[in-house]
């Protein structure tokens, strides 16, 4: 194969060969030297060293970093369940989007992992070895350079502490995230809906009535249709409206009953099913939202952080 032609600010090519008699993919072929140009230098990305032949003017690799090589990275826990997942990517790339400067777009790693292995791990409340198998996860994010990360899902956050204690990066909790906006609107007494493990765990219970936050639980036979219909039909992207109206009928018995003055969608595949409040006239709390919306924030702030550093330097 005939020899390619690079040029780099210049009218004069650089003579880049693509693949020798050997042929492409071959092991003599993939034993070539790295032309210089394509050089990277560790921790730069894929910022590429200038060309050697003096007659190019390429960026050289101690110039300051641009805006996006100095961002945080993020790392998303995903598949569980994959759905959600596909909201929480939509939710931060417009979130971004709309707010930092010229549209960029956030670094995001997404980690898309076994939903069944967790869930079997959940079914034995095996925490100990759910931490583990989150942790293994976590660290692959760690090692693809994410420097803060998000479990996109409500029900895992049930080892969330115990998992931060031992992660190398950041992890943003949905509970916490939850809390402060439910705090933000004034709510005191607010309904719960998620799996079973969810509703049962006390993970919620904590963190809301550390701030005076009362949390009702549908009676056991509903909180039986909503772990239902969520591991059977949610999770995999079946959303029914029969069953949409049911969960309404739920809220508003509760709203009528228990005096809840809001719902907490503590499932991320709920705001997929439950997209408006209906008719009953109270706000609902959609998680996936309000976690990715925090994970937004610690991007801008870091990025804003990073900005302010360089300059001063």
């Amino acid at each position: 194969m005939a020899a390619a032609s690079l040029r780099l600010h210049d009218s004069r090519p650089c003579s880049l060969s693509l693949a020798r008699k050997t042929g492409v993919g071959s092991k003599a072929a993939e034993s070539e030297p790295v032309p210089e140009v394509f050089r990277l230098r560790p921790g730069f990305g894929n910022r590429r060293r200038a060309c050697t032949c003096g007659r190019a003017a390429a960026p050289c690799l101690d110039d300051p970093l641009p805006d996006h090589d100095r961002m945080t990275k993020a790392g998303i826990i995903g598949g569980i369940g994959p759905e959600s997942t596909i909201a929480y990517y939509r939710h931060i790339v417009a979130g971004y989007r709309a707010r930092a400067p010229s549209g960029a777009y956030p670094a995001l790693i997404i980690n898309s992992i076994d939903f069944s292995a967790m869930l079997a791990l959940l079914e034995r409340d095996n925490r100990v070895g759910l931490v583990d198998f989150l942790l293994a996860e976590v660290e692959a994010l760690a090692r693809s350079g994410a420097n803060v990360a998000l479990l996109a899902a409500n029900t895992p956050h049930i080892v969330f502490d115990e998992l931060q204690q031992r992660a190398p990066i950041r992890l943003l909790s949905i509970v916490q995230a939850t809390c402060q906006a439910a705090q933000a609107q004034g709510l005191r007494r607010l309904a719960l809906f998620g799996t079973r493990f969810t509703m049962r765990g006390s993970f919620y219970a904590e963190v809301f009535s550390a701030q005076g936050i009362e949390l009702v639980l549908p009676d056991p036979q509903e909180q039986a249709y909503i772990h239902d219909k969520y591991m059977h039909e949610w999770v995999n992207g079946v959303f029914d409206p029969g069953v949409r109206q049911h969960l309404l009928d739920v809220v508003q018995s509760l709203k009528q009953h228990e005096h809840i003055d809001g719902v907490i969608l503590g499932g991320t595949e709920l705001p997929l099913i439950l997209t408006d409040n209906g008719s009953t006239g109270i706000p609902f709390l959609d998680t996936t939202a309000i976690h990715a919306a925090a994970l937004v924030e610690q991007l801008l702030t870091s990025q804003t952080h990073a900005r302010e550093q360089s300059v001063s330097v």
